[in-house]
């Protein structure tokens, strides 16, 4: 009896090895030679991180690099899409991406102080895409060119002796939308052909600038309860190059 059951639970292990072989290799057999359609409408998302350049910042915290006390240039960024395959090896493609907010500390026009800013982007982008046989494999390359928006806080930590703006304002913000351009390159996968998933590397650069002013209070005055006050312009300059790396899906209409 035991003989028995030994033998029957052996045959059963087997039993589910082949059923479990059959279904594993149907799968990826599927999936292997699937193709999205070659053409047709899609949209996608996706969601990875986005770096900047160091030297991006040229905003009211500090007006040269060595003045920076500390940057954090690096947050997370979403991308939704949407577009057309007009062919088999072309695409065009609309997106709204978030680039991600950036924070810096440094020696500024008060004192110490602290910069966040933020980017946004709207584009339109060719894709060139390059099969791989039937295998279900693409990669490609994307240049789009659209508007990008930006927006800096600047907040006043600590003041200098002889600077101080009137009304204990301490909180200041400037904002700007430039022309932007994108390139970037990416593997696909088509699971089915309805969902692609996608690894991309995109790139987004613009140059910002803006200004700002503020009415300083000049410490001592001769008569401290009539203070001398002049007003201060300070330019704010995002000159960004923003690296993304994502992994997203993609839905074939």
């Amino acid at each position: 009896m035991v003989l028995l059951n030994d033998l029957m639970y052996q045959k059963g292990l087997e039993m589910r090895k082949q059923l479990f072989s059959v279904v594993a290799i149907s799968l990826l057999s599927a999936s292997a030679f699937a193709e999205a359609p070659k053409e047709g409408w899609f949209a996608g998302v996706s969601a990875g991180a986005a770096k900047v350049n160091e030297n991006a910042f040229r905003g009211p915290t500090y007006v040269v690099q060595s003045d920076v006390v500390s940057i954090d240039n690096k947050d997370a960024s979403l991308q939704v899409w949407g577009g057309y395959r007009l062919a088999d090896w072309v695409s065009m493609e609309a997106r709204y991406s978030t680039l991600g907010e950036y924070v810096t500390n440094g020696d500024g026009i008060a004192g110490q102080d602290q910069d966040k800013t933020e980017a946004e982007a709207l584009s339109v982008h060719m894709k060139l895409i390059w099969p791989f046989g039937d295998s279900g494999f693409d990669v490609y390359g994307q240049l789009g060119l659209g508007i990008a928006k930006w927006d800096s806080d600047f907040t006043v930590i600590e003041f200098e002796d002889n600077t101080l703006p009137i009304n204990g304002q301490t909180r200041f913000s400037a904002s700007g939308t430039e022309p932007a351009v994108s390139y970037g390159v990416g593997i696909r996968w088509t699971i089915i052909p309805q969902l692609t998933m996608q690894l991309a590397v995109d790139a987004y650069k613009f140059d910002g600038s803006s200004t700002f002013s503020y009415v300083s209070a000049i410490v001592p005055a001769p008569a401290p309860s009539d203070p001398q006050t002049e007003s201060i312009n300070q330019q704010v300059k995002f000159d960004a190059d923003i690296l993304t790396t994502s992994l997203g899906l993609q839905y074939n209409f």
